[in-house]
């Protein structure tokens, strides 16, 4: 027999107390468990903007090549390269709206100002292509609009 007996109070302390070292015990595995699934998170999110990042640079690219192509195309080529000119210009703006729908408003990569002036100048393209007007001054502003959004998204991924 012990020489002093144990009171039920010190067994009800000793109870809580290991009690209290679970809790404590599964508290901090619940936060290292989010530390790691917060830090997949966050490079899952620093790869997918740098995917849309780079996907809108390669568009940007493929359109200023476009772009320095019509100021060199024959009359039968024209309205096909400003077709794939219009083209890169509408992926920009799907990428941009994909941006702008995972990170929120702020996080356009793509000035609309200068997706919208590109866009109008390819319509005036068009009609122009539809009346027979001259399109070399056309050409001149739309390459020169396409070099703007180049240098924008450029910017961007610096």
């Amino acid at each position: 027999m012990y020489r002093y007996p144990v009171s039920s109070s010190s067994l009800k302390l000793r109870k809580r107390l290991s009690i209290l070292l679970v809790l404590a015990l599964v508290l901090a595995i619940a936060c290292a468990g989010l530390g790691i699934a917060y830090g997949r998170a966050a490079k899952a999110n620093a790869n997918t903007s740098s995917i849309l990042l780079a996907k809108a640079q390669n568009e940007v690219s493929n359109a200023k090549t476009r772009a320095y192509q019509l100021t060199q195309a024959s009359s039968s080529t024209v309205a096909a390269t400003v077709a794939l000119v219009r083209q890169h210009i509408y992926a920009l703006r799907q990428l941009n709206d994909l941006m702008t729908g995972i990170y929120g408003g702020g996080a356009s990569f793509i000035d609309m100002s200068l997706l919208e002036s590109c866009e109008t100048l390819l319509n005036d393209c068009d009609l122009k292509l539809q009346s027979g007007a001259s399109l070399s001054v056309t050409f001149v502003e739309l390459r020169d609009a396409v070099d703007a959004l180049y240098n924008s998204i450029s910017v961007a991924l610096a």
